[in-house]
């Protein structure tokens, strides 16, 4: 179990590594979605390189979990971008 956390750490962490070295994947994206957010590394990354925040839809279907997102929003975004911030939408599997 251990292995297999830490094997999804260093997937999520190259993830967001690429969105940075590839900005434009982001900046021109229409819309993004990422289903099952967890902390939101990856999606909040792509929220951050994106042009409209209200574009980037971050799901999971855990209340813990989303409760966890919504605290990283509120500390890596300003309260105008927070507003905009459709991560509402959740996942019910």
């Amino acid at each position: 179990m251990t292995t297999t956390i830490y094997s999804l750490c260093i997937l999520w962490k190259a993830l967001a590594e690429h969105l940075v070295k590839y900005p434009e994947l982001c900046s021109s994206a229409t819309s993004i979605l990422e289903l099952g957010s967890g902390a939101g590394l990856v999606g909040l990354t792509a929220a951050m390189l994106s042009t409209d925040v209200s574009r980037v839809v971050l799901t999971d279907n855990n209340d813990r979990v989303l409760e966890l997102l919504q605290r990283n929003i509120d500390i890596n975004f300003a309260q105008k971008q927070r507003e905009s911030f459709p991560f509402f939408s959740i996942l019910v599997f």
